[in-house]
């Protein structure tokens, strides 16, 4: 058999697939991909799958007698392979073109990527505990209006002026964090979010 009639016999394999198992030719190696990186945890591409798959015609071709059918599967997956490249790499060099458009235009507009320094609730009275200090757990911090500081689990509620860690009685945590020995006459609103990097 010569080079160009296991080329075409490869292109008829996959029309063949096409009509049993898939509608655009040979395309089962992503969801076979998607269901082996969801049972396994692992982070295989479609790409690896395909390169997987003619490794396995390739390994089997040295094996034995031949078999012509390697060769025709080896030169179909790899077409494939070379088919899925193409597709995710003209994609991330899209989505890298589009990020250094947008960070080119933040540029123009003067706006910097470097870290903003986080706004601190404007209803603390004294000076609030930095973040740092906080519980890994902790996603907000709260003011009482004897002006004690507390990390909390979860946002609860105030009522008058006590903040509750714990509204709805399932066990969620609350700690000391710090004293401002300032009265807060708007603990109701003292309450702030654990900032994004913290």
């Amino acid at each position: 058999m010569k080079a160009p009639e296991i080329l075409k016999q490869a292109e008829q394999e996959q029309q063949d697939r096409a009509d049993t198992y898939d509608r655009h030719g040979e395309r089962s190696i992503p969801r076979t991909v998607d269901a082996f990186n969801a049972i396994t945890g692992k982070d295989l591409t479609y790409e690896h799958g395909w390169l997987f798959m003619t490794i396995l015609k390739a390994v089997r071709s040295q094996q034995g007698n031949y078999r012509e059918d390697n060769y025709v599967d080896g030169a179909s997956y790899f077409a494939l392979m070379g088919e899925q490249a193409a597709e995710d790499r003209d994609k991330v060099s899209s989505e890298n073109e589009i990020h250094n458009s947008i960070k080119q235009f933040e540029k123009h507009l003067g706006v910097s990527d470097q870290p903003q320094e986080h706004q601190r609730c404007p209803y603390f009275t004294g000076e609030p505990p930095k973040w740092s200090k906080a519980p890994y757990w902790a996603d907000f911090l709260t003011q009482g209006s004897d002006g004690e500081f507390f990390w909390q689990e979860v946002a609860g509620y105030c009522c008058g002026g006590i903040w509750d860690h714990d509204p709805e009685g399932e066990g969620s945590r609350g700690v000391f964090a710090g004293h401002s020995h300032i009265y807060n006459p708007k603990a109701e609103l003292a309450i702030e979010k654990r900032p994004e990097g913290e």
